[in-house]
């Protein structure tokens, strides 16, 4: 009979708890058998003799599992092989198998005066829930429950099965006392008990919900564990089978069925869905479908695994647990392939070094240690791929949000009301993955305004933009260079499919009075991973305001963007006003520019380095007293910075050495009188205590000494 949950199955008549016994060709449990599973465990050989419904369950010779109703007798001794899913357990041997009983028993004596027992039966499963086999009431055991002041007769026993199904199907631990109510007293006047058949099972994916409490379980149980969470698959209210919630009533309608049903999926999916545990009690409360018929609910449900999958190692068998698409033998396979195969799905898996697997269900999913997933994918060595009958598996739409994986689309903006000024660097990943007849545009930073135009532009519309060739895979990166809003350079083919890094730059580069190109100057540059393949000097570098940036730019025009085939990640873009640059900082630069100058004079090495010592030992006393009064005074914000700025640019000027060197004695000079001067002490005196301007006087007094005869070495 079919109750609540699952099958009922056949009493054992004999209990066995992993005992060794010979087994022979006929097979000792000639039931239902399992010849090679490559998990094979105790737990899982028992999980499929319930389900069978038999009620012994032997492991052997490592992976094997065998199920029967008849308890072996001949032992055995070899029993020596380790379970293939789990070298801690022992599956049995060559012709040797481990029994085991499917089920448990527990008693309820109807007295307390009776022994061994209890008026109450404990049932209770630790590892999977109850279900109830077959519950007997009557005298089923006559050494169970003996009352010892009269003398035991026999009885006709009678079925509770149902009543303890339906108090304790699907616990992991209940109660129940047999008593004569329901079913009456089947002996008056012997002293009774209760005996219970019950399997530890784990939940079935079908459950049922019955209508009535006497028909069995009113409340159907769903449960996930491990994380997972309930997904419905269908709901069915009425009474399709007369085995499953069969009715008690005697009124006419028992154990009648009806073709009719009423859909409860939604009803039952909104009560659980997302759940790791709810109970459902179908009702007429939707409609009868077949009045004056005792009904039940069926119910069929997942648990599916909402986690995000970061490349768990999942075990795989031969129906595949992510079947919706596949890839075989890649020798280029890689996760960034097999995710890019399998946008779309919910979930990718890659195997077996070059394989790739797409789906939608996690139901099915068992994880195993990383371990086991031991090969290096075909087309990237630093990644693992699975194993044998093993996979990586990966949540597609997380994963390659976390690659950064993005397919080009048209005017797809990232940036817009920016500032670009004359100094930026734009940086991105790119891989072209088809060509396209005619320019297309991959990505473009352009003055947001409603006349931009990347087909003729203007000042602003390429600052800058990079395009692919018509049919083929070459760059043609443009900008505003120097007055031509359209300047460009062409790549090389890049390589298909291919990642690579391009790299567009505007940064400030500085040179000494002694270089042809003396003093800062923008320069514009490209890279392509990591190599300058071009630059240029851009003397006309300027600031654009309400700048936009976006992927494939509406070219050749907005309402139909020509897009480049093609994948982009990891853009990154920094533009950065010219800052002040402060006093320590300038004088640094035009120390480090004199030092370098004296290379270039008729000075042997000896007195160079004497001379760059000197001066760098003046600069380092400056440098001191500096730091000093900064923790004793609070500087102005302007600084009176442009006294410094043009001491300084009178040195970037000047046209010989020996003007140089005067214009060094200067800037130093200079910088100590701003220092000193807007130094606010803490006594508000705004001209500072004679002892800073007696020793700005000696310093400057001894830079002007070491100066000229600098000048007379050189020959001035």
């Amino acid at each position: 009979m079919k109750f609540s949950l699952l099958l009922a199955s056949a009493a054992s008549a004999t209990e066995l708890s992993g005992q060794c016994f010979k087994d022979y060709p006929n097979r000792v449990l000639n039931g239902p058998n399992y010849m090679a599973d490559s998990q094979m465990t105790v737990e899982k050989c028992l999980q499929l003799c319930v389900d069978q419904g038999n009620a012994y369950a032997g492991v052997q010779y490592s992976k094997q599992c065998f199920c029967g109703d008849t308890a072996p007798t001949e032992t055995a001794d070899n029993c020596d092989m380790k379970c293939s899913g789990d070298n801690d357990q022992i599956c049995g041997g060559r012709w040797a198998m481990n029994v085991y009983s499917t089920s448990a028993k527990a008693y309820s004596c109807e007295h307390a005066t009776q022994s061994p027992g209890s008026q109450t039966a404990t049932l209770s499963c630790t590892d999977g829930y109850i279900q109830v086999n077959r519950a007997t009431y009557g005298k089923p055991s006559a050494d169970m429950c003996v009352q010892q002041s009269t003398k035991d007769r026999t009885c006709t026993d009678v079925d509770h099965t149902d009543r303890v199904a339906a108090e304790c199907d699907g616990e992991q631990t209940c109660t129940y006392r047999g008593t004569n109510a329901g079913e009456g007293d089947p002996c008056y006047g012997v002293h009774k008990h209760t005996e219970i058949e019950y399997s530890c099972v784990k939940p079935s994916d079908h459950v049922y919900s019955c209508e009535h409490r006497h028909q069995g379980q009113t409340k159907a149980k769903l449960r996930c564990s491990n994380g997972k969470s309930i997904k419905v698959q269908f709901a069915r209210y009425g009474s399709t089978d007369e085995n499953i919630c069969p009715s008690k009533n005697a009124f006419g309608n028992k154990d009648k069925t009806c073709e009719t049903t009423i859909d409860h999926t939604a009803a039952a999916a909104s009560a659980c869905d997302g759940e790791e545990y709810c109970e459902y009690h179908g009702t007429n409360a939707l409609g009868d479908p077949c009045p004056n018929v005792e009904k039940f609910t069926h119910i069929h449900y997942v648990c599916q695994d909402l986690r995000v999958f970061t490349g768990e190692c999942v075990v795989d068998n031969g129906s595949r647990v992510l079947n919706s698409d596949w890839q075989m033998g890649n020798s280029e396979q890689s996760v960034e392939n097999c995710l890019n195969f399998c946008k779309g799905y919910k979930y990718a898996g890659v195997q077996y070094a070059s394989q790739c697997f797409c789906g939608n269900d996690s139901h099915n999913f068992e994880i195993v240690p990383d371990s086991q997933c031991n090969m290096k994918c075909t087309g990237n060595k630093d990644e693992s791929c699975g194993g044998s009958w093993r996979m990586n598996v990966y949540s597609v739409e997380e994963a390659i949000a976390d690659l950064g994986v993005y397919d080009l689309e048209g005017n797809n903006a990232i940036l817009s009301g920016r500032t670009v000024f004359p100094e930026y660097d734009i940086s991105v990943d790119l891989r072209i993955t088809g060509t396209v007849s005619g320019w297309s545009n991959i990505f473009a930073f352009s003055v947001d305004h409603a006349n931009h135009d990347l087909i003729h532009p203007k000042n602003g519309d390429r600052i800058p933009a990079v395009f692919l060739h018509s049919g083929t895979s070459k760059l043609h990166i443009c900008s505003g260079i120097n007055g031509n809003n359209n300047h460009c350079y062409n790549s090389a083919a890049m390589e298909m499919d291919t990642w690579f890094n391009l790299r567009i730059t505007q940064t400030t580069k500085h040179f000494s009075s002694a270089h042809a190109n003396a003093g800062s100057h923008i320069f514009y540059a490209i890279y392509i991973n990591g190599e300058q393949v071009y630059e240029i000097q851009n003397d006309a570098a300027q600031t654009y305001e309400n700048v936009r940036a976006e992927f494939a730019n509406g070219y050749p025009n907005t309402s139909s963007p020509r897009v480049s085939s093609a994948q982009y990640r990891n853009f990154a873009f920094t533009t950065n006003a010219k800052s002040d640059v402060s006093m320590t900082t300038r004088i640094d630069q035009i120390e480090s520019d004199f030092i370098n100058m004296l290379d270039y004079t008729s000075l042997n090495d000896n007195r160079a380095t004497n001379f760059k010592d000197a001066f760098a030992l003046m600069g380092f006393r400056l440098k001191e007293k500096f730091n000093y009064l900064s923790t004793r005074c609070t500087f102005p914000s302007t600084w009176d910075q442009s006294e410094l700025e043009d001491a300084v640019d009178r040195y970037e000027r000047s046209e010989n050495p020996c003007n140089q060197v005067d214009e060094m004695v200067a800037a130093h000079e200079s910088w100590g009188e701003i220092f000193t001067r807007n130094c606010v002490l803490d006594n508000n005196s705004k001209n500072g205590s004679g002892n800073h301007w007696r020793f700005l006087n000696r310093r400057v007094t001894k830079m002007n000494n070491l100066g000229n005869r600098l000048k007379g070495a050189m020959g001035c």
